[in-house]
């Protein structure tokens, strides 16, 4: 039987995304599998499991938005810049809560993120933490993320919780770094839980050892089909004969079928005869409003 759709995995420390992937694969005799952005094996939360024909919605599924708890330690700073590296430097100064509050609260908006160089980002076809174990360092280019909302809170020992929401792409580790130098000091994150991918969120996911200890016809309602994943997007409903020629490739006049669908274009999800099979996409062409497929997933 072939397995298609979403798994919302929440990832235990230890394990990398990628052997992730593979034992949610393996559990459910999925043919193939993919993972919807990178969470560094220190790290645990939410890593949504693509399975069988949901892998053809990665594009869909990586720009989300995340969410992140966080600690971070205040007094040094390491090479990697968590806990598990080497203390570069160290300094006495451990500024207040309020300070590391109005610190933290600075970056909402959003500002020009500096890659680590132990990420899994590629540059020149290479991973920096390749080079970075190799103690090779590598030039990299200031990125703009986006930092919907940050709150520092439970200041303990040194240490202060911090809840993020943010764009793909960005570092909690060196939001971290740069949130203690705001404040006049040097940190680093100590732990990382990722509780939030777009719409998939840790409250709602499913933890390996409870998939490992139920049967399989159990597991499979974990198992978010892909037009539930794309709730977002618009449906649109097509005939026999304008679904053969969506899915032969052909751009349709959508007055045809659908003449109150809205004339900006946008990408949606496509319905024939029987039911969901994949996304489209409408757009504007010589004044007429036309759809087309963009993926076929059935």
């Amino acid at each position: 039987m072939s397995v298609d759709g979403v798994v919302n995995f929440f990832k235990p420390r230890g394990m990398t995304s990628q052997r992730a992937v593979n034992t949610v694969k393996k559990l459910f005799s999925a043919a193939k599998a993919g993972h919807c952005g990178t969470l560094d094996p220190d790290a645990c939360g939410v890593l949504p499991v693509m399975l069988g024909a949901a892998v053809k919605l990665s594009e869909y599924l990586v720009e989300h938005d995340k969410s992140y708890s966080a600690v971070m330690v205040l007094g040094f700073c390491t090479d990697t810049g968590d806990i598990s590296g080497k203390v570069t430097a160290r300094t006495g100064y451990i500024p207040d809560l309020e300070k590391i509050k109005l610190a933290a609260k600075s970056f909402e908006g959003g500002y020009m993120q500096t890659p680590p160089m132990y990420s899994a980002l590629k540059v020149g076809g290479k991973k920096l933490v390749d080079s970075a174990r190799r103690g090779i360092e590598i030039e990299r280019s200031p990125r703009r993320v986006e930092i919907r909302k940050i709150e520092a809170a439970a200041y303990e020992d040194g240490a202060v919780s911090l809840c993020v929401d943010c764009s793909r792409g960005t570092y909690i580790r060196t939001l971290c770094e740069d949130v203690a130098a705001k404040a006049g000091s040097l940190g680093c994150m100590a732990s990382l839980v990722r509780t939030r991918v777009g719409s998939f969120y840790a409250r709602d996911s499913v933890a390996l050892e409870t998939l490992q200890g139920i049967s399989a016809e159990e597991r499979l309602k974990y198992i978010i089909p892909p037009e539930d994943v794309l709730s977002g997007l618009d449906k649109v409903f097509l005939p026999p004969f304008y679904e053969k020629l969506v899915r032969n490739g052909c751009a349709v006049e959508t007055r045809k079928f659908a003449p109150d669908l809205n004339s900006e274009p946008r990408v949606c999800r496509l319905y024939g005869e029987n039911g969901f099979f994949g996304v489209g996409e409408t757009f504007v062409f010589d004044t007429k409003l036309l759809i087309r497929h963009k993926k076929i997933l059935r």
